[in-house]
This record gives C-alpha cells, structure tokens and sequence, in this order.
C-alpha cells in the first residue's frame, strides 16, 4: 500500500534524516523489533499512541494515516501493536474534536504555505533556538491545546508536515524488513499488596555525592536542606522511616499555602520551609523582554504573567503542627520575565545551612534569613532572561558559599555564581556559553576534591566549587537541561527528555576538553521531560513522563528492566525520590507508590492524596513532606 506513496511533496525542514531515521526506530520498537521486543509496547506507545505527550505529533500521525490512506495496513495481518495504536490515535482524535477536520484535510502542496504567508505562518525552524522551540513551528505550538478544536485545517496541516513525513518514512522501513513475531503487549495493572513497615537499608548510598563533607558540614541526617535531599541525589537520610501505604490518618497535618509555587520544601530541625509566589493585576504599561534568535523575535506560546504585579514569600512552618512559624515577603512589585503557564515564579528550592535559608528567585534576587525569619542579606543577580518561561535552577552550598546557575536564552549572557553565605556578597562569577536551562548543579567528590557539575545544551562542565575554575568539559545534552545529574562511583551520569532522551555516563579523574567522545555508556529512551531521574545501590531508575520506569545498571548502562508501569494513569512533574530500597513516585494528579529499588519493578503501596502535585517531595524521620498544588502535606505513622 505504500508503492509510490507522495503525500506532501516538500522539502522537509529542520533535521529530516534524523527525524526519519529517529521515527523508523521507535516503529520498530513498537513492532518488537531487533532492539527491544515487543514486551516494550507500554514505554513506546505511551509516547506516540495515547495522546498524553506532544499533541502536535500525534494530530500529524493521524493527517498522514488518514490523508495518505495508509489505513490499509491496519488489518488482521497488521499485528495487536498497530491496531492498538489505530485504536487509541482514532480515541485521542475524536476527544479532540478534530476528526471531521481531519478527514476534509486532504495534504496537498497547495495548503503549503507560500512567501505571501511565510510571515504570519513561518515554517521555517530556528537555527539557534532552544531544543523544545526546534520540535514545531510557532503557528502550531500555538494551536495545539488539546482542549479546543483547530480551527483552521491549513493550520493543521502545517503541523503535520514533517511528522506526518517521519511516520510515512517509518513504515515503509518496517514494510522493507522482515516481519517480526509480535505478541500482544501485557497491560495488566500490578498486584499491590499492603507492606510491612520495616526499617528501610541503611547501606542507601556507596554512590553517594558527597555534599555532608566537602559541600555541608553542618548538615545532619535527620534533615533534608535542600533540592532532592541532603546529598542532591533523592536519597533520604538512612534512618527514615515513612509509612509506605497513606489513608487520612497519616495525614498528619495539611496548610494551605497561598500564592503558587512549585518548590519543593526543605526541613531543619523543627522547620520546614518553602517559598511561594502570588500573582496580582495587571500593571498598565508593563511589557516583558523580547526573545530572538538569530535575529528573529520568538515569543513561546505558553509564556504569561510578565505584565503583572507579583509578590514572592518565603514561609516557615512547625513541623509538629504545620502552622506557620513566619511569613516574609523577598520582593512585591513587577517582575522582569514572563513565566511558563503551568509553572510558578517560586520553581527554584531553597535551602539552609542550618543557619540561615537562601531563596533564589531569579531576576527578582536572592535572599537571605536566618531560620527565626529575620532578613540577612539580599543580592540583585541582574536581569535573567529565560525564553519567558521562568527559572527552575535551585542554589546549592558549598561550604560558605551559594552557588546559582543562570544560564538565559541563547547563552550570551549565562553566567555561574558563588556568593558568600554570610553577606552575599560574590567571590567567584564565570561566564557560560550554554542557552538556557533549568537544572541544578550536583556537588560531587571525586579523589578528595570537591566538583561542580553542571548541565548544558551545549556543553557539561565542571566546576572548581571554590574558585568557579573550570576542570574538565564534554559536548553538552544537545536538549533541554532540566534534569539533576546522579553519581555513581567515578561515573557521573546526565539524562535529558526533550525534543530528545538521552541518558550517558561520563567518568571523573579527567582534565580539559573531553570533546564528544567523553561518554561511557548511552542509552537513548525511557526519560521525562521535567522529572530528574534517580539512582540506588547501583542502578539507574528512569521515569518518563507517562509513568513508564526503566532501570539501567548504572556502571555498564545495560538495560536491567523496561516498561515498569506506574499503577494509575497520570503525567509527572515530581522526581522520584528513595527511602532504602524503596522508591516514591508522585504524579500530578496526587497519586503516589512505592515501587522496590531492585532487578524487578514492582509495586508496593500505592495511596492518593486528591490534589494535584509538582514538587519533588521531601523525606525525614518516619515522615513524607509532600506539596501540594493548594496545601503543604505531612504525612507520617497513623494518629
């Protein structure tokens, strides 16, 4: 059915051979083919069947299947795996409301857009963009809420261009080669079981980073003072001991918190801090930057908030009672940036030295308390521009020194900072050339010398903590750097979601410019957009962003288990975070689980908490700190 197939004649844009090459890999994937079988089914097709990521693909999957009549091929003979995905992509379609759109938007080269409308609909992609700008053009991101049909079907179809290219271009790969053995994929929902509550394994961390000595010598075990823990890695304090299944008796205590904010709290002592941003009206006048790249304006279109008054906070709550201890507003008035819809003005964690707390808010400061609320110190970074989707970057410390990350837009002005804890005041700044990114540095100890590891599009650097000199560098992520690095013996490892996965190991001990070669070990699937990953005694646990869990053996990069499927239906934002050799995972919709950190994915407790959840959450003692989209929540042994 293929033969002399030319739906769209065009020249594709961007990077065709690697979208074609990129599309028949997944195909294959899916058909069980000679990389992965077919039990693979589930991490796959979760991408390019169900509709929960990347609209845009999917509305361009379902023009070329309609428009190119390629449906033949989803017959008796086409195997479970194609009718699956005909099944689900027809479900997703008719929920969108775009089926009658699709079948009277026949692909021709006269809904191509000419010179007359190159300007209002470009299609040409950036050369110097960020990665996730790369992956559609403007006209479609903008189209592309899947709560409200297109309107236009040339619209649509533009969107559908190179994706719909991409699964032509797939098919007729597979159709070339042999036919695989497929078996219908297993969906079955896992056996969960209540646990027994048992003291959790000590032994969490021979990969451990080494922040309690050479980054944070007064931190104690039996606090969490910082993004992902007391060692950055998600790995809670050996003695913790939280309740694996949660009923409103574990509910300890909930405060709503006001404003908004995707931080994830932090405790020392009897304290658990956090911070929060509340949005106000709209200041008449009030314009956010302009962003361009090579010398044409880009405004992404999620971008919002940049033209109102905002006031950020930093709060303290009791952690006996969940009542809030004090209340102090950093910053009230306009804000330089716009910010992503879905994200917050208070993304960036805090964290404390058990002395005082330090919140980062990007363009609007840093700020220094001590732990019974009183200001220190504050300190104006400048203006931060993020592509008009907020900072994420949380501040690490390292000794006496706060150090922040602030790469922006195309990398022209990104920069690296150290400020003295007690005035604030910089002892090292270095200058970066790596667009924007929103992931946070990992305190490493490699041979009795402390490193700072950095993530980049660009380039993975690290850093001298103390003087910001520059100890080695390789070839960057090449995509969003949004997720934490993790650590295992000498190897530090860097994973990426989006526009592509990629997970690779680089050894320590090396000097210099490691070039494009640096990489131990790659393995090229199973990553989230958002969520950083995790790693417990010895294995790689990786999340993608439907659920999906994969595990790697962390020194060689072979693949122990895939397709490890998180019990409900849900997207994540949250990393996972690990008590011994127990693993929490939380979804935005507020359901969480316990999954063993082991050979095997399985399902211990599952629990829900009906309320939507972004924040990474925090673990100490027998209790879990969970943020909610409204309320801080502490859960612990039943009252």
């Amino acid at each position: 059915p293929l033969a002399g197939l030319d739906p769209f004649r065009i020249q594709p844009v961007g990077q065709p051979l690697q979208l074609l090459e990129e599309a028949a890999k997944r195909l294959r994937r899916c058909l069980g083919g000679d990389e992965t079988g077919a039990h693979q089914l589930p991490d796959e097709s979760e991408r390019i069947w169900s509709g929960q990521e990347d609209r845009d693909g999917l509305v361009g999957l379902g023009i070329a299947l309609l428009a190119s009549r390629v449906e033949t091929l989803v017959g008796p003979d086409a195997g479970p795996v194609i009718r699956y995905g005909a099944h689900q992509l027809r479900r997703s379609l008719q929920e969108c409301e775009m089926v009658a759109s699709l079948h009277s938007a026949r692909v021709k080269t006269d809904l191509m857009p000419d010179s007359r409308t190159r300007r209002s609909h470009p299609t040409r992609r950036f050369t110097n963009p960020l990665p996730r700008m790369t992956t559609m053009t403007r006209s479609a991101t903008l189209s592309m809420d899947p709560t409200r049909p297109i309107r236009s079907k040339h619209r649509l179809a533009r969107v559908s261009m190179v994706a719909g290219l991409a699964l032509v271009a797939g098919v007729s790969v597979i159709a070339a080669a042999p036919k695989p053995n497929v078996t219908a994929p297993n969906v079955t929902t896992p056996n969960v079981t209540a646990p027994n509550v048992t003291a959790p394994n000590a032994e969490v961390a021979n990969t451990k980073a080494s922040n309690e000595d050479a980054a944070n010598d007064s931190a104690s075990t039996a606090n969490w003072p910082g993004f992902r823990g007391p060692d950055g890695l998600g790995l809670a304090p050996a003695d913790s001991t939280p309740p694996l299944q949660w009923t409103e008796k574990n509910i300890l205590w909930k405060t709503e918190i006001e404003g908004r904010g995707h931080s994830s709290p932090i405790i020392w002592g009897n304290r658990v801090f956090l911070t929060t941003a509340i949005e106000g009206d709209v200041i008449p006048g009030v314009v956010p930057p302009i962003h361009t790249f090579d010398g044409e304006e880009f405004k992404h279109p999620d971008s919002m908030g940049g033209d109102r008054h905002h006031t950020m906070k930093v709060i303290a709550l009791d952690t006996a009672t969940g009542k809030v201890a004090w209340s102090r507003t950093a910053y009230a008035g306009r804000v330089f940036e716009n910010r992503h819809k879905g994200s917050s003005y208070a993304s960036p964690t805090p964290v404390t030295d058990g002395q005082r707390v330090y919140a980062y808010f990007g363009s609007e400061g840093v700020y220094a308390y001590d732990l019974a609320g009183n200001p220190v110190w504050q300190r104006d970074l400048g203006d931060i521009k993020s592509v008009g989707l907020g900072v994420g970057t949380s501040p690490v410390l390292y000794r006496n020194l706060l150090i922040i990350q602030a790469d922006e837009d195309s990398g022209d002005l990104s920069f690296i900072i150290a400020l003295d804890t007690t005035t604030g005041e910089p002892v090292w700044r270095k200058t970066r050339t790596v667009q924007a990114s929103w992931g946070t540095p990992l305190l490493v100890e490699h041979q009795g010398k402390a490193q700072l590891l950095t993530s980049g599009n660009e380039h993975i650097i690290a850093y001298d903590p103390a003087s910001g000199d520059e100890i080695w560098r390789a070839v960057g992520l090449e995509a969003n750097a949004i997720h934490h690095p993790l650590l295992h013996g000498d190897l530090a490892i860097f994973t990426t979601g989006y526009p592509q996965k990629n997970t690779f190991a680089i050894r320590l001990g090396q000097r210099g410019d490691l070039g494009k070669d640096a990489a131990v070990w790659r393995y090229d699937k199973g990553t989230a957009y958002v969520p950083s990953n995790l790693l417990v005694d010895g294995r790689v646990y990786l999340l993608n962003d439907g659920g999906v869990v994969t595990c790697l053996d962390a020194a060689t990069g072979k693949v122990i288990y895939e397709g490890g499927r998180f019990p409900t239906r849900g997207r994540f934002t949250a990393s996972p975070v690990a008590v011994g050799d127990k693993i929490l995972l939380i979804s935005q919709d507020g359901d969480a689980a316990f999954i063993a950190a082991g050979p095997e994915f399985v399902v211990l407790a599952q629990s829900s908490l009906d309320e939507p959840v972004y924040a990474t959450p925090a673990i100490v003692g027998d209790r879990v700190y969970v943020r909610g989209e409204r309320h801080l929540f502490a859960i612990g042994p039943a009252k």
